[in-house]
């Protein structure tokens, strides 16, 4: 079963994670596209549209038929990787490796055929991030009931600055300029509190959404702007565990959110606009800002918002 795909910026190649059913063994395979020439063409091309609504889109398998054939060859990638993160650019990775029990990070090709070894840690249990191009995030994994930290990783000076440390339920995400982190702490009252870390003097604001940095994505233009999935309400429960394991799940509204001044905009509410309820998982933005793309964690299926029209 795959679980993770990472594209290339060409879009020529790409990694795919797979893990299979009642196992704990994940393997990693390259493959690229080569275009196939056929001898007999047609010139048939399928075309779809929503038929849930102009704004929040659910992808549906008649959305990626082409008209254009490719051969796809792949192969295994190395043994024990942990994490895999992509460049803003999306033409080289990091790889977060277990080597003898111990975290080893590797930047490189995507074929891994040029490879460099920047750091060697005794912590293996780690989100990894890309969002600037000298900076990654590395946070340990959220839980309520246990401390977390989250560490950037100066690729030019290859050094470790430690931005938080010791709070529970931590998650966070860094703005694609590194200018600001995004973190959910679990707060001594047992409820959620989200807040955005100015890097540059380490002030910290409170925003007015409760949500975990897991359903949000930072502005790849606007980079000021997060664009979150919040919570219509939490039930009582140890967050983000119980989101993580499957025992809660949420009904999302979309908000956009100004770091800087606090300003909140509601974009969508998907179940007025799709008739659905939609728990958001891996959001991302494309590179103009038009479009956020998203998981709904009920079921796996895949959606988009198209942003041009707020």
């Amino acid at each position: 079963r795959v679980y993770e795909t990472f594209w290339q910026g060409n879009m020529k190649s790409f990694i795919i994670r797979t893990i299979k059913e009642g196992e704990d063994q994940v393997g990693t395979l390259y493959a690229s596209l080569n275009r196939v020439i056929p001898q007999v063409s047609t010139s048939s091309k399928a075309s779809a549209s929503s038929t849930t609504s102009a704004d929040v889109t659910a992808a549906t398998d008649s959305d990626l038929l082409t008209s254009t054939a490719y051969e796809v060859k792949g192969r295994y990638m190395t043994n024990n990787i942990l994490e895999i993160a992509t460049s803003p650019k999306n033409d080289k990775i990091f790889e977060l490796v277990n080597e003898k029990d111990r975290g080893v990070g590797y930047v490189g090709s995507f074929d891994e055929k040029t490879r460099k070894k920047v750091f060697d840690s005794p912590m293996t249990q780690l989100n990894i991030d890309w969002p600037e191009e000298n900076t990654l995030t590395m946070s340990t994994k959220g839980s309520a009931f246990g401390p977390g930290y989250v560490y950037a990783f100066d690729l030019k000076k290859g050094t470790f600055n430690k931005i938080l440390s010791g709070i529970r339920g931590l998650t966070a995400k860094m703005s694609h300029d590194a200018s600001m982190l995004l973190y959910t702490q679990t707060k001594t009252d047992g409820t959620l509190g989200t807040y955005v870390k100015k890097m540059k003097d380490g002030t910290i604001q409170e925003l007015v959404v409760k949500t975990l940095a897991d359903k949000c994505a930072w502005g790849t233009v606007q980079k000021q702007y997060l664009y979150c999935a919040v919570p219509n309400r939490f039930t009582d429960g140890s967050y983000p565990d119980d989101w993580y394991t499957g025992q809660a799940s949420f009904t999302d509204q979309i908000w956009r959110i100004n770091s800087v001044t606090g300003e909140v905009l509601l974009l969508a509410n998907p179940v007025g606009l799709a008739s659905s309820l939609i728990d958001v998982t891996n959001p991302t933005l494309d590179p103009k800002e038009s479009t956020l793309y998203f998981i709904n964690k009920k079921d796996l299926s895949l959606w988009s918002l198209d942003l041009t029209q707020n």
